[in-house]
């Protein structure tokens, strides 16, 4: 019998509808699961030490030729994401040259960031690593950028006389597109079974995906985020997020990528490649 599928999983309330249905939908002696932060997975993916996952977006700009790309899936934002937080002891403009504190977390916020205060508001700022709690980040920084849960549970309790900012706002109000925060990737060097099992869990994650947008009152439900979200908090925060990937969704990543690459983040602006056999 081959060795499971190793699948990357999001540790973070954005991704629990899909995993929780996924979960559902298929055997579990097949498939390996394994949790960590954006940026972790990205590492893991790069080891290969996951065969396919959830990663971040500019992953896939840096090493094109190691991934395929999974069809119609993605996490992004069409407006705020809510997950995706700058909290700032100054106004957004008096941020020029400051040295913001940002969470090891994500390698696509960071990249986001370093664009929406350089490219787009010429601000000149640097995303300089940062850990601990917000408070003790704002202690060294005039301003903190956390993600997923983390940001979920500081705009609720930490928020007062803090300028908060949503990432994906920002870049929507500058560019009218969709912001793909992840990409599903599965690594091109897969042997032809696992690349077929791949291919497989396609088709359950698309249908995961469907069933989840019909089903999050339901999800909620049993969802552990409840506890400090509760369930109407976690059904208004899941409908903020696309887990779609349309052409507006690929315009907004090509962006992405283009303004990455003036940046010198990314080697080049690649477009995505799709796993063969996976319809789109």
């Amino acid at each position: 019998m081959p060795p499971p599928l190793r699948i990357g999983e999001i540790g973070y309330a954005n991704l629990t509808p899909i995993f929780q249905t996924l979960r559902s939908m298929i055997p579990p002696g097949p498939f390996r699961f394994i949790r960590g932060t954006p940026a972790r997975l990205n590492a893991l993916l790069a080891e290969g030490k996951i065969d396919l996952g959830p990663v971040s977006s500019i992953e896939y700009a840096r090493n094109p030729k190691s991934y395929w790309v999974l069809p119609q899936l993605s996490i992004s934002a069409i407006g705020s994401v809510e997950s995706i937080l700058l909290f700032s002891r100054r106004p957004l403009g008096d941020l020029k040259g400051a040295a913001i504190g940002c969470t090891s977390a994500s390698a696509t916020s960071h990249a986001l960031l370093t664009i929406l205060f350089n490219r787009f508001y010429r601000l000149g700022v640097e995303c300089a690593s940062a850990g601990g709690s917000l408070s003790e980040m704002l202690r060294t920084h005039p301003a903190a950028l956390l993600i997923g849960d983390e940001a979920l549970k500081a705009a609720r309790r930490e928020r007062r006389g803090l300028f908060v900012y949503d990432l994906g706002r920002l870049w929507h109000d500058y560019t009218g597109l969709p912001f793909v925060f992840a990409l599903w990737l599965v690594r091109r060097d897969l042997d032809p079974g696992r690349l077929s099992m791949a291919r497989d869990l396609w088709s359950d994650l698309v249908l995961a995906k469907e069933t989840a947008y019909r089903s999050f009152e339901r999800l909620a439900e049993a969802a552990p985020e409840r506890k400090w979200m509760g369930e109407e908090g976690l059904v208004r925060y899941w409908r903020t997020i696309s887990y779609d990937l349309t052409p507006a969704h690929l315009a907004g990543l090509s962006r992405f990528y283009r303004e990455a690459r003036a940046l010198d983040l990314v080697p080049g602006v690649p477009a995505p490649v799709f796993l063969p056999g996976a319809g789109r």
